[in-house]
């Protein structure tokens, strides 16, 4: 909804459907592409060619013309920010010895958000030489992704 209502509408919404070219969606697309990354392009075209395919099946235009028009590069997304195999190793040697070393290889071993790793609770004697043994999660009925 967000995505029609800040790049559709203002754009493309005061067109009739059946008035609507592939041409005219070619430009919209190249004009989104000085501004949005290759991903909120896809996600730009997508939201059209899904409201097109709606007014398909309810016999308002013919064909789809958005299928007819690729998406073009856009602009780069924004840098990873995920540690490098060197970062990891840093912080794994300076967290030797301390509290928070089960703690920080479970985040990087598992990828879990820092609000998922909160939840974790530490068995009594789970941890030996910095070896996770036991791990139960607090909340066992909460929904889980």
């Amino acid at each position: 909804m967000l995505l029609s209502q800040k790049h559709v509408m203002p754009s493309l919404g005061a067109r009739k459907l059946r008035d609507l070219s592939a041409e005219d969606v070619d430009r919209w697309l190249a004009a989104k592409a000085t501004t949005l990354s290759a991903r909120s392009l896809q996600a730009v075209h997508s939201c059209l060619n899904r409201a097109v395919k709606r007014a398909m099946a309810r016999n308002k235009v013919k064909r789809n013309v958005v299928e007819l028009c690729s998406v073009p590069q856009g602009q780069a997304g924004r840098p990873s920010k995920a540690l490098t195999f060197a970062q990891a190793e840093a912080v794994l040697k300076g967290a030797e010895g301390t509290s928070m070393h089960a703690y920080i290889v479970v985040a990087l071993l598992t990828g879990a958000r820092t609000e998922e790793l909160r939840a974790l609770t530490w068995d009594a004697g789970a941890l030996r030489r910095s070896a996770l043994a036991a791990i139960r999660r607090s909340g066992l009925g909460t929904d889980r992704r």
